[in-house]
């Protein structure tokens, strides 16, 4: 029975210690203007730009209701990169594209702060291996 009382206090200090960990990170994002998360698993510094080993950055900027954040996607290289969709293609040739007014009608992806703390908390698959390599980083 006290072994059993003894997981239990545990398995409670535990459970505090990880929402105090969460509560920490959801005042950190709170309090900055935007959050980045970084990508170097393929970059090489001499080959960053036109040489295919670029570096992905994807910022997740506040909305002005206060309700999320949205979400822009960059990357080191000269090519065209759509910041909507994070992927390489000309902005002029999208069918989102109006030529008349000049400008993206794409809508942008958006997250929660609720799914962005879970982002960063609970990595997964190919993201942990490269989180704990330093090739992904978060700047929280």
């Amino acid at each position: 029975m006290a072994h059993y009382s003894r997981t239990k206090k545990l398995a409670a200090r535990n459970r505090r210690a990880r929402i105090e960990e969460r509560n920490s990170l959801v005042r950190e994002i709170l309090s900055r203007p935007k959050i980045s998360r970084t990508d170097d698993t393929n970059y090489i510094p001499g080959k960053c730009c036109n040489g295919g080993a670029y570096r992905f950055i994807i910022d997740y900027i506040p909305l002005l209701d206060g309700k999320g954040f949205m979400i822009d996607y960059h990357t080191s290289s000269d090519f065209d990169y759509c910041p909507v969709d994070g992927q390489f293609q000309d902005c002029y040739k999208c069918h989102q594209w109006d030529n008349f007014l000049g400008k993206c009608h794409a809508p942008r992806k958006n997250i929660s702060l609720g799914e962005l703390v879970d982002k960063i908390l609970n990595p997964t698959g190919y993201e942990k291996e490269c989180i704990e390599d330093g090739t992904i980083r978060w700047n929280v």
